[in-house]
């Protein structure tokens, strides 16, 4: 497992408030080498009108509008090593900003460019790159987090496939203006399972779409815990569901008639461009109708029989009344002669 080390903890030191503030390098060091980054050449208003401008990138910006930052990468170590640089996307869970592991990517990160991808710095070596943030003109209004790292990378081990990692990063809040449509966004707000008119075992995940434009969901179901400890899949959804924001609409998967009918554990996952929206069930399908009749035909073959037979029976007893109708009258009229 490759050792991620987040360190993201920037410290602000800053001398004036009218002045670029200095801040350290967010930094990290171990077996696979050490290297740090670090923010630089922040105008003195971007610092004044939010503190943060001085250790993360911090930026407003227009739809449509293109917004640069300047960070400085270095060695930390003694010997020659080469530097990788990438972003990752990021959230904020339980008050704390949580850098997402290696690759990761949401809209900011698809927005933004680094002018080098690598670098080989000598020991004790630096070097500035470019991070340039260019927001499209329909971009949603709105807050994105992401950050920008810098790693190294050790030598596998002898017989060793695994490479050890050592990342430092810069993270990145980014606030878009403008009057656009929301942001695209949805929920899985339940999973049903069902069968069809034929007895093919059919899950329903129904689906809101939250957001502010049309989605068009397309995804997996995974059945896991069945029967005898079984698992099945991955399906994939046959058919794209649209849905307009404020709508739902169920994203219907039809699986196989073999399934056993379970208990199983299902889990979807659904995505509409970079959004991505996960569910979890645990159920039992619905017991055919066909596999009933399938596994009952003696049962339904006395049935038929049953039916043949009370024909005959009320055939029987029509006939019987029928005679005994007709020979009535013909005794009466015998009377009636003496």
């Amino acid at each position: 497992m490759r050792k991620m080390i987040s360190a993201m903890i920037v410290s602000l030191i800053a001398t004036s408030s009218l002045a670029v503030a200095t801040t350290a390098f967010a930094s990290t060091s171990d077996s696979a080498g050490g290297v740090g980054i670090q923010l630089t050449d922040v105008p003195a208003a971007a610092i004044e009108a939010d503190p943060r401008a001085a250790s993360y990138i911090v930026n407003a910006v227009e739809p449509g509008a293109t917004a640069k930052s300047q960070v400085t990468v270095a060695n930390l170590s003694t010997a020659a090593q080469t530097v990788y640089l990438y972003t990752g996307s990021a959230a904020i869970a339980d008050g704390v900003f949580q850098g997402d592991a290696n690759p990761s990517a949401n809209e900011l990160t698809s927005w933004t460019s680094i002018n080098r991808s690598e670098i080989t710095l000598a020991g004790g070596e630096e070097e500035a790159v470019t991070i340039t943030i260019a927001i499209p003109v329909d971009a949603a209004p709105g807050e994105r987090y992401g950050a920008v790292w810098a790693e190294v990378r050790g030598e596998p081990s002898t017989g060793s496939s695994v490479i050890q990692a050592s990342r430092a990063g810069i993270r990145m809040y980014v606030t878009v203006g403008g009057d656009n449509a929301a942001a695209t966004d949805f929920i899985i707000a339940s999973l049903t399972p069902s069968r069809t008119d034929s007895g093919l075992p059919q899950v329903s995940a129904y689906v809101t779409n939250s957001g502010g434009r049309a989605i068009d969901a397309t995804g997996t179901l995974m059945l896991k815990n069945g029967p005898g400890g079984l698992s099945a899949g991955p399906f994939t959804l046959t058919q794209t569901t649209t849905i307009e924001p404020g709508k739902s609409q169920n994203a219907v998967f039809t699986l196989d008639r073999s399934l056993p009918d379970g208990p199983w554990t299902a889990q979807v996952d659904l995505v509409s461009g970079i959004t991505e929206r996960s569910a979890e069930s645990t159920f039992a399908f619905p017991e055919s109708v066909a596999s009933k009749t399938e596994a009952s035909p003696i049962l339904e073959n006395m049935i038929i029989i049953g039916f043949i037979a009370i024909g005959i029976i009320l055939l029987a007893v029509a006939a019987i009344t029928i005679t005994r109708s007709r020979r009535r009258p013909h005794h009466r009229n015998r009377e009636d002669q003496h």
